[in-house]
């Protein structure tokens, strides 16, 4: 019955480690995204505007 207990603690201790780390890996994920986008505004969206194309990367630029 030892080993049974045992064998019971280490899946309740895995399944904690992986439900933390999916929950770290979300937290992550939601600092990240927002960053992203204001590194990809501030550098991306000023480039842009330095080189003179729209601020829209789904529209292409447009010919002399």
């Amino acid at each position: 019955m030892g080993n049974f207990g045992h064998l019971s603690f280490v899946i309740c201790h895995l399944s904690f480690v992986i439900c933390h780390l999916s929950f770290v890996i979300c937290h992550l994920s939601f600092v990240l995204c927002p960053l992203s986008f204001v590194v990809w505004e501030l550098g991306i969206g000023n480039w842009e505007l330095r080189i003179g194309v729209p601020n829209s990367s789904l529209s292409p630029p447009a010919l002399p």
